[in-house]
C-alpha cells in the first residue's frame, strides 16, 4: 500500500487497482496507472482530479468521483478540463464524464464513435439503415 496524505492506493506492478479516500478530501493526486473499472465504490467530497506526469491510462467508472468539477493534468495523454479526456492518435477521447446534473455539452471531436462506410452494391441502389443508439 502506498500511502499519501489522506488516500491510500493499493498498487500492483506500479499500478493503483484499488483506493480508498477518506471524508472530506477535495482532490485526489494520480501518479501512475489507474485500473478500478469494475469497482463499486465512490468518493463523492473529490471534486478535483490532478494527473501526474507518468500517467498514461485511467480506467474508472463515472461513478468513483461523482463529483468532480476539474480535472489537472501533467501527463501529455490527458487535457485538463472538467471531463477526463484521453489523447489518443492525437485526437482527444472522452473517458468519463463523471456524474454531473445538469446535461453537460461535449464537444462532438471527444467522443469516439466508429462509423462504417454505406456502400451501395454494384448494380442496386438500396442503402442499409444503420442504428446508431
Amino acid at each position: 500500500m502506498d500511502e499519501k496524505r489522506d488516500v491510500i492506493f493499493t498498487k500492483s506492478f506500479d499500478c493503483i487497482i484499488d483506493m480508498d479516500v477518506k471524508h472530506g478530501i477535495k482532490r485526489v493526486e494520480i501518479d501512475c496507472n489507474v485500473y478500478m473499472q469494475h469497482t463499486k465504490k465512490s468518493f463523492p467530497d473529490v471534486e478535483e482530479l490532478m494527473i501526474g506526469p507518468d500517467v498514461d491510462e485511467i480506467c474508472i467508472p463515472n461513478t468513483l468521483f461523482p463529483n468532480v468539477q476539474m480535472v489537472y493534468s501533467d501527463s501529455i495523454f490527458f487535457l485538463a478540463g472538467r471531463y477526463l479526456v484521453k489523447k489518443r492518435n492525437g485526437r482527444p477521447t472522452l473517458l468519463n464524464a463523471f456524474c454531473k446534473d445538469e446535461v453537460p455539452h461535449i464537444p462532438c471531436l471527444w467522443l469516439n464513435i466508429h462509423i462504417p462506410r454505406i456502400r451501395s452494391t454494384p448494380g442496386g441502389n438500396s442503402v442499409k439503415k444503420m442504428k446508431l443508439f
